[in-house]
């Protein structure tokens, strides 16, 4: 692409090269995994329309598009899309303990991840080869660029950015007005909505804490952060499920009216954890202000509605999003649009809250939310999990919150044991994941890692 004259460092741009219509890069940061189309040239539209029609299996996402645009993070598509050529950027991300180390060798890599790679070579290239007109840079980005995620494997959706702000305000409109039902039916009061805020913010403040401790330890264990990198995405795993716990836990106690020992003896510990892992004023945070809290939650007569406190939250997500960037909006607008559908759904086909039809409905509205959301979680833990356990995780719990009703039908006959089941595997699980090494020549400790 450039043209050096290295005495002088001076760099001149190749005008056959600058001549080509499309630039396809393939980079790795590891050596398996799913491959994602994560970064497109502005002005996308076009090259999305081509790229469904030319890739059967395409994995790729708006989201990550709109976020890499805002990283510093360079590839070597940075250089041709500042000279504004088109081009399509092709990932993978698992497998980081072979990046850059002694690990980092072709019988490592994954054939299947390859595979995939090579589908995306040829087919796009066999396509963008044989178009007949190409349209030229400025009609490409009066174009402008498209919302487009997957479903699931090999279903991916696409539409324009018009199209996204129409959804979103069809959701938003269609969430205020199911509010305001509830409100004037008094299923929900502001009273209630208003505390469930409070304590929506009460656990979400307890799950930081915890994978924030976690992560302390693990900086400060024997090669903790290099062991935790070699496990790829298990740990994601063991992390969800102490999280799953600690929201059906929380949320039934809040539901049937938490007692003093579990508005107390769970900070103390959480506090004391803090503490034990060098961050002393997190337990005082959690000694003088979160007890206090939930032992006035806990006196009001008012029940806290947490399950609409975190919808209100997703809704709030989804405007500010839907405003600053209406293409990654589909990641809070689609979930919420569902779970909204199936409340509205609930009383028309008589199904009583609790039965067995409304465990099936809950059931089935909770199939599109978690195919769109649990790819995203595993992929952001993947990306910052060794440094931000503890964002992955507030928003994992959250994810989880827009489940409630499921959740709390699977929880409630039982009185909270299946709760502290999933706790204490969460635990189990996560304990393996820190104290259980496991090094060996391909998961090396980190001195060893160059």
């Amino acid at each position: 692409i450039y043209q050096c004259d290295w005495s002088s460092d001076v760099c001149s741009s190749d005008l056959a090269a600058k001549k080509a219509g499309l630039i396809l890069n393939f980079e790795a940061r590891g050596s398996y995994g799913v491959s994602t189309m994560f970064e497109t040239s502005g002005g996308n539209a076009w090259l999305i329309d081509n790229l469904l029609e030319s890739v059967p299996d395409l994995m790729a996402g708006s989201l990550t598009y709109e976020i890499y645009k805002r990283m510093p993070n360079d590839t070597d598509m940075s250089i041709t899309r500042g000279e504004g050529i088109p081009g399509l950027n092709f990932a993978f991300i698992s497998g980081l303990h072979d990046y850059h180390s002694m690990g980092d060798m072709a019988e490592n890599l994954d054939p299947d991840t390859l595979a995939q790679q090579a589908n995306y070579v040829l087919a796009t290239a066999r396509h963008f080869a044989n178009l007949g007109e190409w349209p030229d840079a400025e009609s490409q980005a009066s174009a402008g660029d498209r919302t487009y995620f997957n479903l699931w494997n090999g279903v991916l959706v696409s539409y324009g950015q018009r199209m996204a702000l129409v959804i979103g305000i069809t959701v938003l409109l269609f969430g205020l007005w199911l509010l305001a039902g509830a409100l004037r039916a008094n299923t929900v009061t502001l009273g209630s909505l208003g505390l469930g805020v409070l304590a929506l913010m009460v656990l979400l403040v307890l799950v930081s804490d915890v994978f924030a401790s976690l992560i302390t330890y693990q900086r400060g264990a024997d090669a903790g952060i290099a062991h935790l990198i070699s496990l790829g995405e298990w740990p994601f795993f063991a992390y969800l499920t102490i999280t799953l716990g600690m929201v059906v836990w929380f949320a039934g106690a809040i539901g049937r009216g938490m007692g003093k020992f579990a508005a107390t003896v769970p900070v103390l510990a959480l506090a004391a954890l803090s503490l034990l892992t060098g961050r002393p004023w997190f337990s005082a945070l959690l000694l003088l202000l979160l007890i206090p809290l939930l032992l006035w939650l806990r006196s009001r007569e008012t029940r806290p509605s947490l399950w609409s406190a975190a919808l209100l939250l997703w809704g709030f997500f989804a405007a500010l999003v839907l405003y600053a960037v209406p293409n990654a909006s589909y990641l809070f607008v689609w979930p919420l649009g569902v779970v909204l559908l199936g409340i509205a759904m609930q009383p028309r086909f008589g199904f009583v809250q609790g039965g067995n039809g409304s465990t099936v409905l809950h059931m089935v509205i909770a199939i599109i939310p978690l195919l769109l959301l649990m790819p995203i979680l595993i992929m952001v833990y993947l990306a910052l999990g060794t440094t931000f356990p503890q964002g992955v995780m507030v928003f994992s719990a959250l994810v989880l919150l827009l489940l409630w009703p499921l959740l709390r039908a699977i929880d409630r006959p039982a009185n909270g044991m299946p709760a502290l089941l999933l706790l204490a595997a969460g635990l189990v699980l996560t304990a393996i994941v820190m104290f259980d090494r496991g090094f060996d020549a391909r998961h090396q400790r980190g001195e060893e890692l160059y």
